[in-house]
């Protein structure tokens, strides 16, 4: 399982959630976790990688290392440069497609290295011009994207939040802390189900990865999208 993190100046805002997370999973498949001073240990290999200021990506790495009686779980954090994308393209949005085959996986809520059905879909959008491709069950209700989570804002005098359901899909880091921030906001959330239509008469609709940020989602299949690029730079501002 890992973890990829985005590090600004030398910390990671969002540690404190992105390990809550990694014990979870860890658990789940009977992992040790090491317990570590892991803002400690973020900031030092940053420091040493000369990534103290600016952005940067971190990734943890734990595996149960060699199968024995008495687990032996081995443990790595990387660090490097990251370049977000370019203003323009927040601007513009990515175009994304949906992806023919559902991601009906039991351990899909964590954020494991068994990547193959991403990779697919990842190659699927590619060699149709899009930047995304969104994961959809048999009964076509969105899950997420190959590398992002989904979310949209209906219209209205009170526009809402829309995620949808868990099942079949990773807990994201971003997407709780922009649940949080919204109903900081005075704005209301709901988790329930919506299929690709949805996307369409949405006021907006957003892909968003602990790394990247937000970004508006410009078109589906080919068909235009509404995008809302100052709700998506009003997230991105406020996750710093």
């Amino acid at each position: 399982m890992f973890e990829t993190m985005r590090a600004k100046d030398g910390r990671v805002p969002l540690l404190s959630r992105h390990l809550g997370r990694l014990r979870e999973a860890a658990a789940a498949l009977r992992i040790p976790c090491p317990e570590l001073a892991w803002e400690k240990a973020v900031a030092e290999l940053l420091g040493r990688q000369g990534l103290g200021s600016g952005l940067a990506r971190v990734k943890i790495v734990l595996t149960r290392g060699v199968l024995a009686e008495v687990p032996s779980p081995t443990l790595l954090i990387t660090a490097f440069a990251y370049a977000p994308p370019p203003p323009a393209e927040f601007a513009q949005g990515w175009k994304a497609v949906l992806y023919p085959v559902p991601r009906l996986l039991s351990h899909a809520r964590w954020k494991t290295t068994s990547y193959l059905s991403s990779l697919q879909a990842d190659e699927y959008a590619r060699e149709r011009g899009a930047e995304e491709a969104l994961f959809a069950g048999p009964d076509g209700v969105i899950q997420e994207g190959s590398r992002t989570s989904v979310f949209l804002l209906e219209r209205g005098a009170a526009p809402v939040l829309v995620v949808p359901p868990p099942e079949f899909r990773l807990r994201s880091v971003a997407e709780g802390w922009i649940r949080e921030w919204w109903r900081g906001q005075g704005g209301r959330v709901e988790v329930r189900p919506f299929t690709a239509e949805a996307l369409f008469r949405a006021e907006g609709a957003f892909l968003c990865n602990a790394l990247m940020g937000v970004m508006p989602v410009a078109g589906l299949d080919g068909r235009e999208l509404s995008r809302a690029p100052e709700m998506a730079e009003r997230i991105r501002q406020a996750l710093g």
